[in-house]
C-alpha cells in the first residue's frame, strides 16, 4: 500500500477573470489577490493479490485576500470544488476465472459557483459519477475490455465563468483491445 499527503497553497496576484462588460468574448480583467489552499490525501495498493484499490480526497479553500471582490463589480469564481472524493477498484477473479477482471470507480464533487458581482451567477451543485469496467485477458499479451463512464448519465457543468461553461461527459461506453510488448 502506498499513501501520500500533499499540502498546497497558491496565491495569485491580478487574478484574471472574464470581463463582465464583454461576457464570452475572450476579454479578461485583473481582479486582485486570491489564495487557494488545501490538502490532498491519496492511497493505492493491493488489498489482496487479486484486488487493487485507489482512493483520494482533496479539500480546497479559495478566497480573495483583499477588497478586490468589489473592484469593477467583479466577484469571486470558485471553480474548484471545496471537497472532491475519488475511489476506484479492480478485482481479478480467482482460479479458473482469472482471465476476467471487473472494476469500478466513483467521483464525488461538492458544488462550485461563479459570479460577476452584477447579478450574473452560475452554480453547479454537488454531483457524483460512477464508472464500471470489465476485461478479459485473451492471451498473456492481449486484453479486451469494456469501460462505461458516467453510468447513471449524471448531468453536470464544468464552469468557466458566470456566463457559462460546458457540460461534463455524458455516459460513454468504450471497447478496447490492448496488446503489450
Amino acid at each position: 500500500m502506498n499513501a501520500s499527503v500533499a499540502l498546497f497553497q497558491l496565491t495569485e496576484e491580478n487574478r484574471a477573470i472574464s470581463d463582465p462588460r464583454y461576457p464570452d468574448q475572450g476579454y479578461y480583467i485583473a481582479t486582485g489577490r486570491a489564495r487557494s489552499r488545501g490538502v490532498e490525501v491519496t492511497a493505492t495498493g493491493h488489498l489482496t493479490n487479486n484486488w487493487i484499490i485507489y482512493g483520494g480526497y482533496t479539500y480546497t479553500d479559495a478566497k480573495y485576500l483583499d477588497s478586490s471582490e468589489n473592484a469593477s463589480g467583479v466577484g469571486f469564481a470558485s471553480i474548484a470544488p471545496k471537497n472532491l472524493f475519488k475511489l476506484s477498484t479492480t478485482y481479478t477473479l480467482p482460479g479458473s476465472l482469472s482471465k476476467f477482471s471487473v472494476g469500478g470507480g466513483v467521483y464525488v464533487s461538492s458544488g462550485i459557483y461563479a459570479t460577476d458581482g452584477n447579478g450574473n451567477y452560475l452554480r453547479q451543485g454537488g454531483y457524483a459519477t460512477l464508472d464500471l469496467r470489465a476485461a478479459y485477458k485473451i492471451t498473456d499479451r492481449l486484453t479486451a475490455s469494456v469501460n462505461v463512464t458516467n453510468v447513471t448519465d449524471t448531468h453536470y457543468l464544468i464552469l468557466e465563468s458566470p456566463y457559462g461553461g460546458f457540460y461534463g461527459d455524458p455516459r460513454k461506453a468504450l471497447f478496447s483491445l490492448r496488446y503489450s510488448m
